[in-house]
């Protein structure tokens, strides 16, 4: 998609503020500088205007590689998307491992979020998860899957005592909890 296109599709976006459901696919830019005979040349496109869904409650988004311009676009999206019902949110990251930081943003603007699914995102031990849980007071359901874990984060979900704090003390709703399909890291 050239620059255009993508202002014509944002521009569209903008306008749909009675969406209730929301699929956001983030794939690859291709510049022509970087890949001869694909793009226009120019670098990939920004995210300019505020998307205002007030009767949003689903959105599901998909980061397809991990390239500087798709984060990009992610960190927009999270920065501009203004949807107060929010009450689901899926995101996948690449197979190739998108940092869990880059949906910190978007996880302080939703506090309001009930479910939260997270899929192919790389965790590593340097990461702060309670940070990306603390705002989430209101979640009732966390799903992380396709993911290789450190083993600090399976010890902060999972303590060896009783006496032990637990990642989950931040989630104060939470009702359901999965863990599925674990990837050594």
């Amino acid at each position: 998609m050239d620059s255009a296109l993508f202002q014509n599709a944002e521009t569209l976006l903008a306008g749909c503020y009675n969406l209730k459901e929301l699929s956001w696919n983030i794939s690859r830019w291709y510049s022509a500088d970087a890949y001869p005979g694909f793009g226009d040349g120019s670098s990939a496109p920004r995210i300019s205007l505020d998307l205002k869904f007030p009767l949003l409650q689903s959105l599901h988004s998909v980061i397809e590689n991990v390239e500087d311009a798709a984060l990009e676009v992610f960190h927009d999206m999270a920065n501009r998307i203004d949807a107060p019902k929010l009450r689901s949110l899926i995101i996948e990251g690449s197979p190739y491992g998108t940092e869990l930081r880059w949906m910190g943003l978007l996880l302080r603007r939703n506090p309001q979020l009930q479910e939260l699914r997270i899929s192919y995102f790389s965790l590593k031990e340097s990461d702060y998860w309670e940070d990306f849980f603390t705002p989430l007071t209101e979640l009732k359901t966390l799903i992380i899957s396709r993911v290789s874990p450190p083993n600090e984060f399976l010890q902060s979900i999972f303590p060896s005592s009783r006496d032990s704090e637990t990642v989950l003390r931040y989630l104060p709703n939470l009702d359901r909890f999965v863990i599925e399909w674990l990837h050594q890291g």
